[in-house]
């Protein structure tokens, strides 16, 4: 059984018995309408008619008061309501008033609305609602304005159990999903194929999750406010949830105070597992799909059938039928369909067509984009693809690619720059390492950007922000190799007579031509990085060990610092068994120096390019050499280069 699927599946298991505060609180909605209670008195009975109030029958019978409401229960507060079935009042006196708006508070009262089969909470408002039916509210909750909201008679599990086709559209990769669901659980549903029984294991678990899940009753958790929301049906509200102007059906809004979910400006909801902070907005339309932590739909945006990772954003355009990972921006008018991305980190430009999934045979084709893939203003991505081991490359401002697999990382996909002889016009030239040699400030920029923006809770997903981490580097060391061994072997030649290379001769280049110049540029991009990375290694082993320059740290194993060990790697293999602590740390500091030059240099091109074109250009700007991240690399250089002076 494959150990990420095994890992899931116990973690779903190990839920369902438990009462914890999501499963627990369905728990309390399916025996709500038998709480303890008392009947009415007579006197009560008497303020609720002369306040306009009706029962479905005569004696009031089906209107009782929760015992645990004490004396709270004051029949003068509630108003011109009809009520049906069996009714449970919480207190209404004695508790602060319920704040539904922005510096708008409301005492705890019940006015102008239907109630059918509904438990109460104390300090609860619920006015001006055409129907609130088979529904618990716990303390503090606010319907106000409200069109229905109710439980279907069957019941619901609140979206628990829904099955997503991410990757393969009719189905293949279906990942099976549960309101408290990590990512992790996501990505290795939908990577981790090879074991059936595995799979079959995890899904009867999500299955028996959703059974565990299913209640007769619309649940709106404490202090949580519906606001002239027209249909919420079926749905688990969490506490502090705002649901305003909009639509939530068979879904669950799992969150807590902290980190309220919020659905608002006319957006839909249809079928979703909504996670801790997120949030849907300005006319978003979701559906059958799962939005991980602190995620956000907004501005028509379009989830269908999709897994949204922590910090990711959908604006304006559609994701179908994917998995994407945390902080993919996708905030213009575009396409995402049929792509499994688990590591995210990337962009969708406006126009972007990600991808073509359908052959006019069956829509099952699929794009694995690599970590913080960038795709270019209308770029067309044929399927299928796979781009995993080029993370952090960039498909250029109208390129069209052919399915294909990239395995050169920080590379620039463009169009072709010249037409080559034997080529056809629909290869696109290839820049392997483009991005580590001239945008290294985009790279800076978005470890310094994922670090700070990071919302998620790491007891629930990690989300490192690292980007030279030891797969990055490996696949770095891989495609170097390839590059390297590519030397001498072209067959086609540019329109100087220079050489150039395809996947022919440079497996992993993929459906595109590189030029000599540029493989001399990635191998000698690749190599500055893997160096740079096992320098950084043996600096964070030094402070740990609190600066000792001893060189046999660099010939002693230590098999309980995998991370050290893989660095440790790295150093002997591109400096050699005769480098030095002091020479490495020298050499670790010069690099760094060149690393804040490079990143200056990167964007200092905007900056020039900026002056020539609009008039006040700098004024309007920050110049590259005041960058905070360019700021960070300068100072990290100076202070290696004293820790150097020092050894």
């Amino acid at each position: 059984m494959s150990s990420a699927v095994r890992e899931a599946t116990a973690a779903v298991e190990a839920l369902v018995p438990q009462t914890s505060a999501y499963l627990g609180s369905i728990a309390r909605a399916r025996s709500a309408l038998s709480t303890l209670s008392r009947a009415l008195t007579p006197a009560e009975i008497a303020v609720l008619r002369g306040n306009g109030n009706r029962a479905a029958t005569e004696d009031w019978a089906g209107v009782r008061v929760r015992a645990d409401a004490g004396t709270g229960f004051d029949a003068g507060r509630v108003s011109n309501c009809t009520f049906g079935g069996t009714v449970l009042l919480g207190a209404l006196a004695g508790h602060e008033p319920v704040h539904v708006s922005d510096g708008v508070a409301l005492p705890a009262a019940l006015r102008g609305s239907n109630l059918v089969d509904v438990v109460l909470g104390h300090g609860c408002v619920v006015a001006d609602t055409r129907l609130l039916a088979r529904a618990a509210l716990e303390d503090g909750a606010a319907v106000v304005g409200c069109g229905v909201v109710s439980c279907s008679a069957a019941g619901t599990s609140f979206g628990n159990g829904l099955v997503l086709p991410c990757g393969v559209e009719i189905g293949g990769r279906d990942v099976s999903c549960y309101a408290e669901m990590p990512f992790a659980h996501a990505v290795a549903a939908a990577t981790q194929r090879t074991d059936a029984a595995a799979l079959a294991a995890y899904a009867a678990a999500c299955a028996a999750y959703a059974r565990r899940a299913t209640s007769g009753l619309v649940v709106v958790g404490a202090g949580a406010r519906l606001l002239n929301a027209p249909r919420v049906t079926d749905a688990w509200v969490g506490p502090g949830a705002l649901v305003e102007g909009s639509t939530v059906l068979r879904s669950t809004l799992l969150c807590t105070p902290a980190e309220p979910v919020a659905i608002t400006g006319g957006a839909h909801v249809e079928g979703a597992l909504v996670q801790w902070g997120s949030h849907v907005a300005s006319m978003a339309f979701v559906e059958s799909s799962y939005i991980c932590e602190h995620a956000h739909v907004e501005r028509h945006g379009k989830l269908i059938d999709s897994a949204l990772g922590p910090n990711s954003g959908v604006a304006e355009g559609e994701v179908t039928a994917s998995l994407v990972g945390p902080f993919v921006g996708f905030h213009h008018q575009a396409l995402l369909i049929a792509t499994v991305w688990p590591d995210g980190k990337g962009n969708v430009g406006y126009g972007a067509n990600v991808g073509s999934n359908h052959t006019l045979k069956a829509p099952d084709q699929e794009l694995h984009p690599g970590e913080g893939m960038f795709f270019g203003l209308g770029v067309c991505v044929k399927f299928p693809s796979n781009f995993v081991a080029a993370p952090y490359s960039v498909v250029a401002t109208g390129a069209t690619t052919l399915p294909q697999t990239l395995a050169v990382p920080f590379s620039l996909v463009n169009m072709a720059g010249e037409s080559i002889a034997g080529l056809s016009p629909a290869i696109n030239e290839i820049m392997p390492g483009w991005v580590l040699a001239d945008a290294l400030f985009s790279v800076l920029r978005n470890e310094d950007k994922f670090a700070k923006r990071n919302k998620a809770d790491p007891a629930r997903n990690v989300v490192d922000a690292e980007v030279f981490r030891p797969r990055t580097i490996d696949w770095m060391v891989a495609a170097r190799a390839v590059l390297a061994a590519a030397a001498g072997k072209a067959v086609l030649k540019d329109a100087k007579g220079g050489a150039v290379y395809t996947d022919k001769q440079a497996p992993g280049i993929g459906k595109n031509y590189m030029t000599e110049a540029a493989r001399l540029k990635g191998v000698g991009a690749y190599t500055f990085f893997v160096k740079l990375y096992g320098l950084r290694g043996l600096a964070k082993k030094l402070r740990q060990l609190g600066g000792t320059a001893a060189d046999a740290v660099l010939s002693t194993p230590d098999n309980g610092d995998a991370r050290w060990e893989h660095e440790r790697s790295m150093l002997a293999a591109e400096f050699g068994a005769d480098a030095t602590v002091k020479g490495l740390m020298a050499a670790l500091a010069e690099a760094q120096a060149e690393v804040a030059k490079s990143a200056e240099a990167s964007k200092a091109r905007d900056d020039k390019r900026g002056v020539r074109v609009i008039a006040d250009y700098d004024f309007v700007h920050k110049p590259a050499s005041q960058e905070p991240v360019v700021v960070a690399a300068r100072k990290l250089a100076a202070e290696l280069q004293q820790l150097v002076s020092k050894l």
